[in-house]
């Protein structure tokens, strides 16, 4: 399991966002739906609906979760983002609480596609192997739909999760793309650059930024 940023990129669109509102289980069908639509090729797609929604449902269910939905004029999730101040306890739940599960729900994937468990494998060491930092949150998940980019949904959506990681008493914000994330890459590039985020390649195909919460300017 990995971070996953993607469908993040700036175009011309007509769709205007109502709201941005924090997450709930009622809507984990629609964020499930919309992470298998901009996250295709990504490793918690390839293992399936079933994890996708064990995932964000172990996530909902940790105190230290921050996760927003935005809503356009039809109540509908047009965007979403989704991450924890507390990033060791999430895989500690998912690795305890939720293996059975898991197990379950991605043995079939994984017998038809053994080369999938080098992947998991590397994916949990990354994450595991990270050092942890007093006060700092990870965004895990971070997607606005193609027709809904380009109105500042994105940019409205990060500030938003960014204000409640401060809120919640977060200092410093972690988040990640694929190097080769051509849709995602200039809207976390241009991100970085306002705040002054370092980032770091990982393995080659991986970045890693890190930004200073109070270094959020809020009126971006």
């Amino acid at each position: 399991m990995t971070h996953n940023q993607s469908c993040a990129g700036e175009e011309d669109s007509a769709v205007g966002v109502l709201r941005i509102r924090a997450m709930n289980p009622e809507d984990i069908d629609q964020v499930v739906g919309l992470h298998l639509d901009c996250f295709e090729g990504h490793l918690l797609v390839s293992l399936g609906a079933r994890l996708l929604r064990l995932y964000y449902q172990a996530m909902l269910a940790e105190p230290a979760t921050v996760a927003l939905v935005s809503e356009d004029k039809q109540g509908r999730i047009i965007g979403f983002a989704a991450g924890t101040l507390a990033i060791g306890v999430l895989y500690s739940r998912l690795l305890t609480h939720d293996f059975p599960a898991i197990l379950l729900a991605t043995t079939p994937t994984l017998v038809r596609h053994p080369l999938l468990c080098r992947r998991v494998l590397r994916a949990l060491v990354l994450r595991l192997v990270n050092p942890r930092v007093k006060g700092a949150a990870t965004l895990s998940s971070f997607a606005v739909e193609p027709r809904a980019r380009g109105v500042g949904a994105g940019t409205n959506l990060f500030r938003a999760f960014v204000a409640e990681v401060r809120t919640r008493g977060g200092v410093l914000l972690v988040w990640g793309a694929k190097a080769t994330d051509d849709s995602a890459r200039p809207f976390y590039a241009r991100m970085a650059r306002i705040t002054g985020a370092i980032s770091s390649r990982i393995a080659g195909e991986h970045v890693t930024y890190r930004m200073a919460v109070r270094d959020f300017p809020p009126d971006l």
